[in-house]
């Protein structure tokens, strides 16, 4: 079974655009847009929150992001600009990208109502993301 990850957060590549405005430079030929490369970084979030707080996939379709800090939203663009960089083999940039998701925390609320909004009482929780190194 395939999770869609994350389906709460939107990020898409104009907002990679939003912090990298020539974002779609750095595409390789035939591709066309960084789609896939978003949904594994959405999945590697995702899995990391999931294990990290010990969420069941059932409780991970209700987990939000916190306006206005957005971290996860924010956690998830410098990681896709990081793999992107990486890709085309530009190191320094890429860690760069790393060390600003890195300095974000995965502060995100779980939505136990499903009204998309937080209400008082419903869990608030974040820790430091930090990424593994490779």
């Amino acid at each position: 079974m395939s999770v869609t990850p994350l389906t709460n957060i939107s990020v898409d590549d104009a907002a990679l655009a939003l912090v990298l405005p020539n974002a779609t430079d750095y595409l390789f030929s035939g591709q066309s847009d960084f789609t896939d490369l978003i949904t594994e970084v959405k999945r590697e979030v995702h899995g990391r929150i999931r294990d990290e707080y010990d969420y069941t996939e059932t409780e991970m379709a209700n987990i939000k992001d916190l306006d206005p800090e957005k971290n996860l939203y924010y956690i998830i663009i410098y990681l896709t600009l990081s793999h992107i960089f990486l890709s085309n083999g530009l190191e320094e940039r890429a860690v760069h990208y790393r060390a600003l998701a890195d300095g974000r925390s995965t502060k995100h609320y779980y939505d136990s109502d499903d009204d998309d909004a937080y209400d008082e009482g419903e869990e608030q929780t974040f820790k430091q993301f930090t990424t593994f190194s490779r």
